[in-house]
């Protein structure tokens, strides 16, 4: 599990191209729908903020047909937070990602400016 976290966490932080390996096929749709929607957040970043430079993958909740991995990835200036679903399909495959919180990263000068 940690493994293919790991291995999709360094490829969302290149680019959102290339994931569809570590969806079960017959999700791909839900692929498509992320991408759709991560790539309209990260256009609301600074232009070369894109890219992600760091990720903390947190313990996951599991149950019998179903693990939860939540995801925070970072870069100098901005923060998403992600809920992957995952079944095991010869392997670890991802079902669904969701999207659960995106912005910016305030210095210690920036505190009082990030409740506005």
């Amino acid at each position: 599990l940690l493994s293919t976290m790991d291995d999709f966490c360094k490829q969302i932080s290149k680019s959102t191209d290339n994931l569809e390996s570590f969806f079960v096929s017959e999700y791909f749709f839900n692929y498509v729908f992320f991408k759709t929607d991560f790539e309209e957040i990260l256009s609301n970043f600074k232009k070369g903020d894109e890219n992600f430079d760091r990720y903390v993958i947190c313990k996951a909740f599991e149950s019998q047909d179903l693990t939860q991995v939540p995801v925070r990835l970072y870069n100098k200036n901005n923060f998403v937070d992600l809920s992957v679903y995952l079944t095991y399909h010869n392997g670890y495959k991802i079902t669904q990602i969701e999207v659960i919180r995106w912005g910016k990263i305030y210095g210690e000068s920036d505190k009082a400016n990030s409740k506005k």
